[in-house]
């Protein structure tokens, strides 16, 4: 078979695309993050966005679709050849914003959130630095990448990890052997086998001590020490001694932790303030988190305080995305919920 014709088509499809990106991303700016952002949803097969009304703000046509981030953009999926998915180019991805323009095209295999008007693309095995048009701005490639937090972006090399800013120059060179994301002017990052964290020129500010260490959030990071884990704040004193089974990453200001085999949340101060009742937490999202009930094992929704705010009735249950949240009733397919748990009904498309 010849293949050169389908490539040339292909080629001038990409090629078509970044040209139509690059028109919708001069004119389309991310919505203000106040604004509520339409939910992921499936339909058919394809995935698109409803808002809060159950109406089709952006209609079904990603193979994959994430929820919209505070800078009003969200990473979806498409199909180039529908005829052929997998073959060739197969699922590419890119990001749009809340009115479904293309602001990175998608001509990527993988692709992390955008910072500044660039993003790190993955395509031919590497990552690379791209602009909203999709051309390359710097020379460096990269064997991993994670997204960009507080303008610098983590990225291996191949041997060590360094840091990049938005222009693609290195920011703390490559000499580490981990790290994370930077909140708040530090990251954790990984030296000789322990964790501590750094500055953004990469000076350690607390001691590389910790067996794990996480990303700050509301001044405090979970790390892990001598088995245990415990909350240290930005001047490397612990806010909550390392003596819990687990701390799982926080969400508006509560830190999940785990004792034995129940979970509770330790508050911004480190101190418990939802005790340890549960099977498995959920993130915090607009005011809620979801919880798995240990008598009826079914899922609901409490407060900040611990009180059931949506009753445990679902088989299973998604965190919330602004106003609405996604669960399942037994023998049932999908359902979409707002903050008081009542059905939201999906409109049609036309």
């Amino acid at each position: 078979m010849n293949v050169a014709p389908v490539i040339r088509r292909l080629g001038a499809l990409l090629g078509a695309l970044a040209v139509a990106a690059a028109a919708l991303s001069a004119e389309a700016a991310p919505l203000a993050a106040t604004a509520q952002a339409p939910h992921p949803w499936k339909s058919g097969g394809l995935w698109g966005y409803v808002d809060a009304g159950g109406n089709w703000a952006i209609a079904p046509r990603f193979s994959m679709a994430k929820e919209f981030q505070d800078d009003g953009l969200a990473e979806v999926a498409v199909v180039l050849d529908g005829r052929a998915p997998g073959s060739l180019l197969g699922e590419k991805r890119g990001i749009i914003d809340r009115k479904g323009n293309w602001i990175v095209s998608p001509s990527w295999d993988d692709l992390k959130h955008p910072c500044d008007g660039v993003a790190l693309v993955k395509s031919g095995g590497s990552w690379f630095l791209v602009d909203s048009k999709g051309s390359r701005i710097s020379a460096s490639s990269f064997k991993d990448a994670c997204p960009f937090s507080e303008g610098l972006a983590l990225v291996w090399t191949g041997g060590l990890f360094g840091y990049i800013d938005t222009r693609g120059a290195w920011a703390i060179k490559p000499s580490l052997d981990g790290g994370g994301n930077f909140s708040g002017g530090l990251a954790p990052v990984k030296k000789a086998g322990r964790w501590g964290y750094a500055d953004r020129k990469g000076k350690l500010v607390i001691a590389a001590r910790f067996d794990k260490a996480g990303a700050f959030s509301s001044a405090l990071a979970r790390v892990k020490l001598d088995g245990k884990w415990g909350l240290v704040r930005s001047d490397g004193s612990m806010a909550a001694q390392a003596e819990y089974d687990e701390i799982d990453q926080a969400s508006e200001g509560l830190w999940p932790f785990r004792s034995g085999k129940l979970w509770g949340f330790l508050d911004a101060s480190g101190a418990v303030t939802i005790a340890p009742t549960f099977e498995k937490p959920g993130d915090f999202k607009s005011g809620l988190a979801r919880e798995k009930d240990r008598s009826s094992g079914l899922w609901g929704y409490i407060d900040a305080k611990g009180d059931w705010a949506i009753m445990p009735a679902y088989s299973s249950a998604e965190d919330f995305s602004g106003s609405l949240a996604r669960v399942k009733k037994a023998g049932s397919g999908a359902i979409l919920i707002d903050r008081a748990g009542k059905e939201v009904a999906i409109f049609e498309r036309r």
